[in-house]
């Protein structure tokens, strides 16, 4: 039994289905970060000139992160380098 379960563990974990599962999860933050574009925009619009300022904002709009949880000044920032906006 335990030498079938580490044969299939090394057969999942090749370097081409670790390439593979990169890029599904890379092409899903991109479209997420995509998606939230117009939202970003809009609050940079309304007067956002912060990280501080544009979390609060996505947090009063309601808008999660791709995990769910609410946006912090970290997690702006790395949503800005995603979609190359600078203030």
């Amino acid at each position: 039994k335990i030498q079938r379960r580490n044969e299939a563990l090394t057969k999942g974990r090749t370097s081409a289905n670790r390439d593979i599962a990169n890029k599904v999860r890379s092409d899903k933050a991109k479209g997420f970060a995509s998606a939230l574009l117009p939202v970003v925009e809009a609050c940079m619009f309304r007067g956002a000139s912060t990280l501080r300022e544009l979390a609060q904002m996505l947090n009063a709009m309601n808008v999660k992160t791709a995990k769910g949880s609410e946006w912090h000044p970290t997690s702006v920032s790395r949503l800005l380098v995603a979609l190359e906006i600078t203030f």
